[in-house]
């Protein structure tokens, strides 16, 4: 009589895990957008299609600034189902615009998990989640990202590790200051939790660039460069060196910078 119990309490269990899942899985996605209400500005699509397992948007626009096609997924198989048990979900998503093509995988958890983002996107379009970067000036050119893995949340910035190039970067202007390619390389540092990000000029041909990033899951930095403008560089950029704080020898310029990143990306409770 037990055995019978249980087996019935087993199946009831299975039978209601299934009917959840396929309830989930043809949820369609523009209920769940009007019951997600994103905050106002953050994120807006229209012409949205698919359920919430697997779908798209024909038009989104993030920030206010990016804007382009979304495709999304639900990792499937068993480890997808064992993402959804521990309410983890791994989420595929791509996105195309007119100057930006991305895609990524992201984990559902708090922090936030970005795995595997690659693609690329125009510098100037990361003023919408970095407002710091126009302190140098106006950017130009373009960031390509190769494999980068990140955690994000509220004050939190977890260890990156990955690479990417910034091509044709110019910043400033009238005239703008060419940087030319740059590399970034990063790995995790110490005990796991910090990031060390090595930058480097590639083929320089006005700015030779060496320079290293430390960067602590809290938001703090360390930053140390050298600096030297190469033969045939534009005067504004040799001058724009020599205002730097620090040391300049043998027309390096050594530069030394610390402080603590504002994090203030949302992550997922």
């Amino acid at each position: 009589m037990r055995l019978h119990l249980r087996r019935s309490l087993l199946l009831g269990i299975v039978f209601a895990v299934a009917f959840l899942a396929a309830a989930i899985a043809t949820f369609p996605a523009r209920f769940a957008y009007a019951l997600a209400s994103p905050a106002p500005g953050s994120l807006v699509c229209r012409g949205i299609r698919g359920t919430v397992w697997s779908g798209h948007a024909q038009r989104c626009r993030l920030l206010g600034r990016i804007s382009g096609r979304l495709h999304w997924s639900v990792a499937r198989g068993l480890g997808g189902i064992g993402d959804l048990v521990r309410l983890t979900p791994r989420v595929r998503l791509s996105w195309r615009g007119r100057s930006t093509r991305l895609a990524l995988s992201v984990v559902l958890a708090n922090p936030l998990r970005v795995r595997g983002l690659r693609g690329r996107l125009r510098l100037a379009t990361l003023r919408a989640f970095a407002p710091a970067i126009a302190l140098f000036g106006t950017p130009h050119g373009e960031i390509v990202f190769h494999r980068l893995d990140l955690d994000l949340g509220p004050g939190h910035l977890g260890p990156i590790v990955g690479s990417a190039r910034l091509i044709h970067a110019r910043f400033g202007g009238p005239p703008a200051l060419p940087l030319g390619t740059l590399v970034f390389v990063a790995m995790r540092e110490g005990d796991g939790t910090s990031s060390r990000i090595d930058i480097r000029s590639l083929r320089p041909r006005t700015l030779s660039i060496d320079a290293h990033l430390l960067l602590h899951e809290r938001g703090s930095y360390r930053l140390t460069a050298a600096l030297k403008a190469l033969p045939g560089a534009p005067a504004a950029l040799a001058g724009f060196i020599n205002t730097l704080p620090g040391n300049p020898h043998s027309g390096v310029h050594d530069f030394v910078s610390s402080g603590v990143l504002p994090l203030t990306t949302a992550g997922v409770p």
